[in-house]
């Protein structure tokens, strides 16, 4: 499965688009989204020879505290279940399509109010925050990271994912650009700015704005979306286009 084939489960499964790469984000941080993919540091065997081992009952994988795949799972009772659902549907527990199965079989039935949130949630950052908190539960909860990555990837794969939330099976089925650079992709969506832009804005159009931003060097977090703004039309002889005007807009796509 590829970054996008994920999230089109996720949102067929039921979660909005901006819920769907908020998980995305969260997954990116724990394993890059990789499912067969064993907690490094932790043992000595190759991803290949975890996944075999765990497979076949060589190892005891629900109590080794190893994390494990696209969500990392760590604690014995869920890495038990992730076992067990693997084998109750004849496939390895490394399974990509596996692992997103499971993930939402768990937060259905573990996390219900998580869930209920997901399936509504327009707001990218706090449902990176809710699912790093509630659901992943890391060492460290960081957050920004996880919001990060997902602001990037539902400005790679929004448009897309928003067809298949419609029901448009076929611009869905279409993705263009899906290799493509930051920039590039962002320069694919028709969404427009708004002509007003606030720090603390969680909006998915502020989300582009500020993973453009990110991709240019600017340190967001820090300085704040408003300021790095500012810098930049200043620096680009746009400060007189209005903050986020169309003339800004439109070079910034093609940085």
């Amino acid at each position: 499965m590829s970054q996008l084939s994920i999230l089109t489960a996720l949102v067929r499964g039921g979660m909005t688009p901006i819920a769907a790469c908020a998980m995305g984000g969260n997954m990116m941080c724990e394993s890059n989204m990789t499912a067969n993919i064993a907690q490094r540091g932790m043992t000595t065997l190759t991803d290949a020879e975890y996944t075999a081992a765990a497979n076949s009952g060589a190892i005891d994988f629900a109590h080794d505290a190893v994390g494990y795949g696209l969500c990392q799972w760590t604690y014995f009772s869920r890495k038990q279940r992730l076992l067990e659902y693997a084998r109750s549907v004849g496939t390895s527990v490394g399974d990509e399509g596996t692992q997103v199965n499971f993930c939402l079989k768990e937060l259905r039935g573990e996390y219900p109010a998580l869930w209920e949130y997901l399936t509504t949630a327009q707001d990218l950052y706090g449902a990176a925050a809710r699912i790093c908190k509630e659901y992943e539960r890391p060492a460290v909860n960081n957050i920004a990271d996880r919001a990060n990555a997902g602001n990037a990837l539902y400005m790679r794969y929004g448009s897309q994912l928003d067809a298949i939330a419609a029901g448009d099976a076929e611009t869905a089925e279409t993705p263009s650009g899906a290799d493509s650079s930051l920039s590039g992709a962002a320069g694919e969506s028709s969404r427009s700015l708004p002509g007003t832009v606030r720090d603390g804005d969680r909006t998915p159009e502020a989300g582009y704005l500020s993973a453009l931003f990110v991709n240019l060097g600017y340190n967001v977090l820090w300085d704040g979306l408003r300021a790095c703004l500012i810098d930049y039309q200043s620096k680009t002889g746009l400060d007189a286009d209005g903050i986020c005007g169309e003339k800004t807009w439109s070079k910034l796509l093609k940085e």
